[in-house]
């Protein structure tokens, strides 16, 4: 009585993986998307921490801030192994973290753009779709 294990079909497929996660940009790319909705959602949906004045806040006044952030979006980048999605305008920092002035806060932070589960767990599925060579939606 024996044993035989094939490993024929072994290497070849181990040389696909790691052709696929030497270069991930087309799996950060589609996360990209994921980014913007999630970011667009955000605008829409959040119960903003109230003004001073005591009445609701939204993002919007002009919309510049919104409009940097879709895609593609003021600060881009993809390469390889990695990725960075943002804003260029310049009070985004400010609406994101929030402020304070004279010891005190006097704008309270709206983080609009985040790193939620919901966007982590996407991005771990784009990566495992890239590697494993299904390049769904």
């Amino acid at each position: 009585m024996s044993l035989e294990v094939d490993f024929s079909g072994l290497h070849a497929k181990v040389r696909a993986l790691r052709a696929a996660a030497a270069d991930v940009t087309p799996a950060l790319e589609k996360w990209g998307d994921d980014v913007a909705e999630q970011t667009a959602r955000r605008f829409d949906e959040h119960d903003w921490a109230l003004r001073a004045d005591g009445t609701p806040a939204d993002l919007e006044e002009t919309g510049r801030l919104r409009q940097s952030l879709q895609r593609p979006m003021a600060v881009e980048r993809v390469e390889r192994h990695g990725a960075e999605f943002g804003t260029d305008v310049f009070y985004g920092r400010f609406i994101e973290r929030g402020a304070e002035g004279k010891g005190r806060r006097v704008l309270p932070a709206r983080p609009f753009l985040e790193m939620t589960p919901e966007l982590a767990a996407k991005l771990k599925g784009r990566i495992a779709d890239h590697l494993t060579g299904r390049h769904g939606a």
